[in-house]
C-alpha cells in the first residue's frame, strides 16, 4: 500500500472524530506491524474488503474512549454490545468513507466485532500491516490498515 492510500485512511479517521465536536483526533507516525494482536485493545471493529482491493481495516479502542465517544454522542452507556456497535460504526464508516476514491468496486463485509483482551486475528502473510496510533481527548486508540490491489 502506498502512502496516498494510507494518507486517506488516516485523512478520513481525522474527518469522522472532526464530526464528534471538542476535540480533533491527532495521528502519530504510522508503522509496520507483523502482530496485529499487540496493537488491539478492548473493542475492535474490524472490515474485510474485497473487489478492486482486498484487505482489512480496524478501529481499535480502549473501553473508556468507546464509552466517552458514545457519552459524546448523548448515548451515556458502558454497556459492553452498545461500545462494540460502536467500534462497528466507526470501522464501517472509514472505510466506506474511502470508496470515494477506490470506487464502487471497492466491496465491504459487515463489521467483525471483537471484544476482551484476549483475541487472536491471523495477520495476513501477503500484506503489510499498517498502525496508526490515534488520540483523541486524551485516549488512545489504532486505525489498522492492511490493502492489497486486486
Amino acid at each position: 500500500m502506498d502512502e496516498g492510500k494510507l494518507a486517506l485512511f488516516v485523512e478520513v479517521t481525522q474527518r469522522y472524530f472532526e464530526k464528534m465536536g471538542e476535540y480533533n483526533v491527532e495521528t502519530d507516525t504510522p508503522y509496520l506491524t507483523r502482530d496485529i494482536n499487540a496493537n488491539l485493545y478492548e473493542y475492535t471493529g474490524m472490515i474485510h474488503i474485497s473487489g478492486n482491493h482486498t484487505g482489512v481495516v480496524f478501529f481499535s479502542t480502549m473501553a473508556l474512549t468507546a464509552i466517552r465517544l458514545l457519552h459524546d454522542m448523548d448515548v451515556p452507556s458502558s454497556d459492553p454490545e452498545k461500545l462494540l456497535d460502536l467500534v462497528g460504526e466507526i470501522s464501517n464508516t472509514i472505510a466506506g468513507n474511502t470508496r470515494v476514491k477506490f470506487g464502487k468496486d471497492f466491496l465491504l463485509k459487515p463489521p467483525v466485532l471483537i471484544h476482551g483482551e484476549y483475541h487472536h486475528v491471523e495477520p495476513s502473510v501477503v500484506v503489510d500491516t499498517y498502525v496508526v496510533p490515534l488520540s483523541w481527548a486524551k485516549y488512545k486508540s489504532n486505525l489498522i490498515v492492511q490493502l492489497n490491489t486486486a
